[in-house]
Parts: C-alpha cells; structure tokens; sequence
C-alpha cells in the first residue's frame, strides 16, 4: 500500500485542532474511496397532515426555486423564526457570494404570493391558471442557468438512449423514438419546461422507467440502465418548475399568516474549517490501525481484507488522489469548499436561540443533504428533523468554526463535539465494507427526478453487524471504537505525539 507514498511530504508536527480534524477526514475520504453513495435517498422526516406539512412542503418549494444554476454554490436552506410581528424568513446559501441573489428573489416571490393570499375570494380556475403561468415564466426566467445545465446534460445522454432503441427494436419503439428526437431541438427554456411538465404522466415516461428497470443495475455510469434513468431524470427535473410554481400558489391562501407581516434576512457568514493535509504516513493501513481501537483482535484479519481491496480495487491511489485534490480544500478561492447551507441555517438558529415557528424544528433545502450534512443533524442536540438526503459524500465539506471571544467556550467546542459525534457512523460504515471486501459502490444523482418521488421514507440506516462482527471477534473492537465521542474526549488527549508505523497521529489520540 505504499507505493503511492514516494512523493507525499514527510511527517510534521500536527496542532491539536488538526489532530481533530484528521480524525474525522482520515475514515471519511477512505469511505468516499469505497463508495461516494452511501445508500439510497430519503425524505424527510414522516409528518402528519396538515399545517405542518403544508408548511414544510411550501418552504421546500421556495428553497427550490431559489436554486438558480446546477452544482453546489447556489444550494439554498430556508427556515421560520417565531416573532410576535410575524415570522422572519432565514436564507442561506452554500456560496456567500450567491445568496443575495437569492435574497431578492425570495422576496419577490414572497410579495406576489402575499398578494395572493389576501384576495377576499378563491381565484377561479382561469385566474389559477393565468397565476401559475406568471409565477413559472418568472421562476424559469431566474433559474436560466440551471435549466440550461439540465438541457445540456440531456442531450449528452439522448444520443445513446436513441441508439439503444433503435438497436433493440426500431419499429416496437417508434412512438417513443420520435419523442426522444424532439427534445434534441433547440427551444426555448419555458417551452421545453411546458413540455416536460405535460409529460410527467405520459406513456413515454412509463416507457422509458420500464425499460430502465428491465437492464441491471451497474456502478457503471455509462451503463444503459443510467442512461435510460438519467434521460427521465433530467425531463422530470425541466418539468417541475412548473409543478413549483403551481404548488406555491396552492399554498398561499392556506399559510397566509406566514404571508401577512414577515420578514426576510440572510444568515450571516460561517467561516469554515480546513482539512488537514496528507503525509507520507497518510496510507490505508495506518489509517485503519487508528479507527480500530488498540490491540484489536481483528485486525490482522481486517488488514489482510484491506489489502486484498486495495490489490483488485487500487484503494490507495484513489484514495490520495481524493486527500490531496486541490478542489477540497478552503484555500483554493476557485473552487467551492465550505460550510453547507442547511449547517449555517441550523447552527445560526442554536447559537442565536431564535424559536422556530410552531417549534417545528425544520429547516427546507433545494436539494437533499450530502452524508454529512445528514449525520450532523442526526446527532445535533437541537433535535431539528432529519433532512431528505442523497448519502453521497462531499469532501468538500467543513464543519463550521465559531470564533471570536463573544463565543462561549461551550459554543466554540461544539464543532468539535459534533465531529466526535459523527466520526463512530461513518468508521463503522468503512469497517463493514472492509469486513465483507465489498467493491466500490455505485453512485447516483443528488437531486430527485421530480416526477414521482419515492415512497421510501425515512432516515438513512446502518445495518445490523453484529452477526458478522460475531464472526471475526469484532463485536468488542468496533464497539469500542464506535462508542461515545461526545464530552470524554478532552484537548488534553491530543497533547502527546509520536511516529508510530501506523500513521501521522499516535495511536494514544485515538483512545
């Protein structure tokens, strides 16, 4: 597992906060290196009917909408603050850069659906129909650039799902055939969004899921079930621009109180924190000798598997090229790496202590959370509900760092603690993987096809290892490794350092 390891800089002195670090970045890249997905996609958490999820789904839409382009840096998170003049709007960004563009356009929005919401009578269907035409046109106006991206990224795969019909049965799938052709033609933007939106329900999407479903399922992107799927992803995704606007203003008169007075304010910056850098000691090896407690029994057992892995599958050279890209790390200003947008939503309303509305621990995002976001809701002390997530991994994720003095010592410590709390999923993750020598896992798209969500509701779930972990007497190794990491873990553990063969943090900081 070394060979990669001749151009790596040598061991130095690593501070306390970098030790931190490292023992949470170390078994996350090497879980990205067995699988950037890490199970299927949820929702959110199951609410009852009525205000309350009313209320979720029109503040999911709005985060929606204010998603203006593809990629990260425009990901929008709204949450409702409780004020006796009406709520306050709370809006964040992934890119500090792109949420005032959102700002305002939250606004506007907010102002036509106020408008709305106080007719004294229910709009007939014609004036519904003459909203909702109005609303899309303005919502496809300011997502341009992230329709644009869909449209590109189905033409890239139209040509191949073509061939695949064509080749398969020219005459059985003609109709079908013919419809692919037309979404090769140049329209514009709120025209192949109307026809995406009118064809959410057709044969042609039935079709096309079936046909999908029929092929296996590889981790090969280029395999044609992936193709077949992203083809009726990217139509769904044009179509639901349209389904936004009309569900927005389905649910205006119903929540007008959120309508009448409010307020909307952008959350202040959050600087984030730095992964720490690669050494020649950062090697597959060494790492797993550090996530699994000292004088584990299995271990031998567990290196032996990680070898084997790392001979069929390359795990080292992935797994350097991961830790050392430059587009994962904060001091690249080209590329985005920092704190998400829901984090800086959630720790803005725990710092501050602001009151959600109805206490409705909700905070609405435009896309499903990353792996992490979702852990670092799942173990926060605010008890928020947990996010619909994708379980992928984002190494260009960071926790948030509170700085400064008029931050309470308990404040400042509390990124800490939330890593410790996370770092026993993610190990335990890594281990089962490395117990089974599973190969790496297949991934898939972040966002939803938005033409008919999955029934899948619930949170992302580790399974059950006890049987296995029986087997190879890892029962008690991993239970130990994957206890508590919350408050018995001091600075002063991190104190002592040596150059321990297994890597660059002694095996003592682990304990």
């Amino acid at each position: 597992m070394t060979s990669e390891l001749h151009n790596m800089p040598k061991p130095h002195f690593r501070s306390k906060e970098e030790k931190q670090l490292m023992r949470f970045y170390e078994p996350l890249v090497l879980l990205h290196t067995l699988g950037r997905s890490r199970g299927d996609r949820t929702q959110n958490s199951v609410v009852s009917t009525g205000t309350f999820s009313e209320r979720r789904k029109f503040l999911n839409n709005l985060a929606y909408i204010c998603d203006f382009n593809t990629g990260g840096d425009t990901v929008t998170s709204i949450a409702l603050q409780d004020c006796a003049d009406g709520p306050i709007y709370w809006v964040a960004s992934n890119s500090e850069k792109k949420v005032l563009k959102s700002h305002e356009f939250l606004m506007s929005v907010l102002s036509d659906l106020s408008r709305v919401s106080a007719e004294s009578a229910e709009p007939s269907p014609e004036h519904k129909e003459r909203l909702a035409t109005e609303l899309s046109e303005k919502i496809i106006v300011f997502a341009k650039k992230r329709i644009n991206g869909y449209r590109s990224h189905l033409r890239t795969v139209l040509p191949r799902a073509i061939d695949y019909l064509q080749r398969r049965d020219a005459v059985e799938n003609s109709d079908i055939l013919d419809w692919l052709n037309s979404w090769r033609t140049n329209v514009y933007s709120e025209d192949v969004c109307r026809l995406a939106y009118d064809a959410r329900r057709s044969e042609n999407i039935r079709v096309l899921r079936n046909l999908g479903e029929k092929q296996n399922r590889s981790g090969n992107r280029d395999s044609i079930y992936n193709i077949l799927h992203s083809v009726r992803h990217y139509i769904g995704r044009l179509g639901y621009h349209f389904c936004v606007a009309k569900a927005l203003l389905n649910s205006a008169r119903p929540l007008a109180t959120l309508l009448t007075s409010y307020e909307v304010r952008i959350v202040a910056p959050m600087p984030p924190g730095e992964m720490p850098d690669a050494d020649s000691k950062t090697k597959l090896d060494g790492i797993l000798v550090r996530m699994m407690p000292n004088n584990a029994v299995a271990l031998p057992s567990m290196q032996e598997n990680l070898q084997a892995m790392d001979d069929k599958f390359g795990l080292t050279k992935r797994y350097l090229e991961l830790y050392t890209d430059r587009k994962y790390s904060t001091s690249d200003k080209r590329r985005s790496a920092g704190v998400h947008a829901e984090i800086k939503v959630l720790e803005y309303f725990f710092t501050q202590k602001f009151r959600f509305v109805d206490n409705d621990k909700f905070i609405a995002t435009s896309k499903p959370s990353c792996y992490c976001c979702h852990l670092y809701f799942k173990h926060h002390p605010l008890m928020p509900s947990e996010p619909a997530t994708h379980c992928n991994i984002y190494l260009n994720w960071r926790p948030p760092q509170f700085v400064g003095e008029h931050f309470k010592n308990s404040v400042r410590d509390h990124p800490r603690h939330m890593l410790f709390a996370m770092i026993p999923d993610i190990r335990q993750e890594a281990l089962q993987q490395i117990l089974e020598r599973s190969p790496p896992r297949q991934s898939h798209p972040d966002s939803n096809t938005g033409i008919t969500e999955s029934a899948n509701l619930g949170h992302a779930s580790i399974p059950d290892l006890s049987h296995e972990l029986e087997r190879l007497s890892l029962a008690g190794d991993i239970a130990s490794c994957v206890g508590d990491y919350s408050d018995d873990i001091r600075l002063s553990d991190l104190e002592s350092s040596d150059d321990e063969e297994g890597g660059g943090i002694s095996l003592l900081d682990y304990e």
